[in-house]
């Protein structure tokens, strides 16, 4: 009985001890897979969230896609260096799209060429492409006799208008017309009698060293904008008193 009840003591002992190592193990493995989760949680703080972060170049990178670095550093916005059509060279138009930012040259399409308004530039000039220009344009044989000619019909311009100058007193007294000629393109008014004679004076008037003007009109929808009558005078485009 005695050896019986010593067998169940030793054998109570190497259960404890057992038990003890098994609890050891157990938190070792708490620690060590503890340790593991903190390691990945500080390299995904390092990685994951480091993928959110701005690129090279501050916030800045976050308003400039890649594809407008046409100048200026990563990340700021780029610096526009062409920005005048002079800045291309001949049969070149300076254009703008939506993926730069900044305008650019690209050469003229052939359409584009084919689109342009043939007309004769007369005895005083001659066709010139210019610089950033996809039609050609007319310029003076002599430029600085086409300058000086000009100088002379803004005076005798400035002459014959006031010739034409007669109060009205509503809109319907006035009346606008186009001049067209190689000194000047413009429109002026006058009473409504006399702007066809006014229209006629200063087409009189020649620049026979200067190109022919285009045959369009100053506005878009190919007339002059119509004449008012205001503070007594007959205007372009000005508002007049009803």
């Amino acid at each position: 009985m005695i050896v019986l009840w010593k067998a169940m003591i030793r054998a109570a002992h190497v259960w404890a001890g057992a038990s003890v190592l098994a609890l050891a193990l157990s938190l070792a493995s708490c620690s060590d897979s503890d340790s593991e989760a903190s390691s990945a949680l500080d390299a995904g703080a390092g990685g994951a969230a480091g993928a959110t972060e701005p690129a090279e170049g501050g916030a800045g990178a976050n308003f400039v896609p890649a594809a407008y670095a046409d100048a200026g550093a990563a990340g700021a916005l780029p610096v526009c260096t062409t920005t005048e059509p002079s800045q291309c060279q001949v049969s070149e138009a300076l254009v703008t799209s939506a993926d730069r930012y900044c305008p650019y040259c690209r050469a003229c399409a052939l359409d584009e060429k084919n689109a342009c308004p043939p007309y004769s530039c007369g005895p005083g000039g001659h066709n010139e492409m210019a610089a950033g220009q996809c039609c050609s344009t007319c310029v003076p044989n002599d430029a600085a006799l086409c300058t000086s000619q000009q100088l002379t019909y803004a005076d005798q311009r400035a002459a014959i208008l006031q010739q034409y100058v007669a109060a009205c007193k509503k809109d319907t007294d006035c009346a606008s017309a186009l001049v067209n000629t190689p000194c000047a393109q413009s429109c002026v008014a006058a009473l409504t009698d006399s702007a066809p004679a006014l229209a006629a004076d200063l087409s009189a008037v020649t620049c026979t060293a200067c190109p022919l003007q285009p045959p369009v009109s100053v506005r878009p929808d190919g007339h002059c904008a119509p004449a008012t009558c205001l503070n007594g005078l007959c205007m372009v485009g000005a508002s007049g008193t009803k």
